[in-house]
């Protein structure tokens, strides 16, 4: 559609949503902005939730006349910002980004723009993020590295001081296999050990800032609902409705609201001020993880938005 502007200096307004550039053209926009790029790669990417699948779907192959299938410009320049992101990662740490992080940055686009990644972009860009941390016999995941990372950090950041570092390490190990084995009812019994670490002198201790923190069992649930949703992703089954990821997302926006607003109560109640920061880093590392936690909760029939 074509809008005539009017106005002492009249323009044309194109909408940007609507499809005009070809895999071609894109293609090579993007090799003369970021350097090599072909078609095969441009595909895998795709399948990868990285770049958005056509707008416009009139290309059949083989049949005499139909057109190629089109981009639009804010799909375009979505996959120049994946490709932006990447360049920068390479320059700053001198070694290639994983795919499955970039993913979590498509996520984080369709979690709070609109116009740039439709739903379907979002759901292969999720699953492209978790993938590497699932184990057990469906998964994909090579390696226990990723899961042994996200464990300790889960560990770390909710014992309490003075827990010695073998301590912590054996429980994030304990947690990691679990969660690898796709044991989820074994990581629930887990509650007890992890008690130790963030409550050891049994006084009730909590992490976080009043109305926003967590014990031992909430941690434990948190991970447990995070992972099945998870599996749902990677899986898909169970099939998650197209009304979750709306409600998840909007849970989501509403969520980092208060939590901006609420920000320095929080921060100066805490047990862990560092946990409380209102950074754009901040909002995109949480937005899978929070993204794949609301999801389980309605999976598992539990009221969505827990502690977000």
């Amino acid at each position: 559609m074509v809008v005539a502007m009017s106005g002492p200096t009249s323009a044309l307004y194109v909408d940007p949503a609507i499809p005009r550039f070809t895999r071609a053209e894109i293609v090579a926009e993007m090799a003369e902005r970021f350097g090599s790029m072909t078609e095969a790669t441009f595909r895998h990417w795709q399948e990868l939730g990285l770049v958005a699948s056509p707008r416009s779907r009139r290309f059949e192959k083989g049949k005499a006349g139909s057109a190629p299938a089109m981009w639009s410009y804010n799909d375009k320049e979505q996959f120049g910002a994946v490709l932006d992101l990447r360049q920068r990662h390479f320059k700053e740490v001198g070694k290639p980004v994983d795919l499955c992080w970039l993913g979590n940055y498509v996520v984080w686009s369709w979690s709070f723009w609109d116009g740039f990644v439709e739903l379907d972009q979002a759901r292969r860009a999720l699953r492209t993020w978790v993938t590497p941390q699932l184990g057990g016999a469906k998964g994909r995941a090579r390696s226990k590295v990723t899961v042994n990372k996200l464990a300790r950090q889960a560990v770390n950041q909710v014992a309490a001081p003075g827990i010695s570092r073998s301590i912590r390490k054996a429980m994030a190990a304990n947690i990691a296999e679990d969660l690898w084995h796709d044991d989820l009812e074994r990581l629930r019994t887990r509650v007890p050990e992890l008690t130790k670490i963030v409550d050891p002198e049994g006084t009730g201790r909590r992490v976080g800032a009043p109305g926003a923190s967590v014990d031992a069992a909430d941690e434990i649930e948190r991970i447990y609902l995070a992972h099945r949703g998870a599996q749902a992703v990677v899986w898909g089954t169970p099939p998650i409705p197209d009304a979750y990821w709306y409600v998840a997302r909007q849970i989501m926006r509403d969520a980092w609201v208060g939590y901006t607003l609420e920000l320095p109560r929080m921060r100066a109640q805490a047990t862990n001020p560092e946990w409380f920061t209102a950074d754009l880093d901040t909002q995109v590392a949480r937005s899978s993880s929070s993204l794949l936690l609301i999801l389980g909760e309605q999976l598992a029939g539990v009221s969505p938005g827990l502690n977000q």
